[in-house]
């Protein structure tokens, strides 16, 4: 299990700071479980490692 580097992400809670939002799958710091999830539709797949939680999921 790799941990994201999500430089934003871990920076905003120490300033009492939260994110909200969506990002390409495409960035570096991404685990491949969210890169590239096998997942059918209207399933979901998550990815937390501390305060970050990654989600993945497969509309209509």
């Amino acid at each position: 299990m790799v941990e994201p580097n999500v430089p934003l992400a871990d920076a905003l809670p120490n300033m009492k700071c939260h994110i909200t939002g969506t990002i390409q799958s495409n960035r570096k710091f991404i685990p491949n479980e969210i890169k590239t999830p096998k997942v059918v539709k209207n399933e979901t797949v998550v990815y937390r490692c501390k305060d970050i939680l990654l989600l993945a999921w497969r509309d209509k």
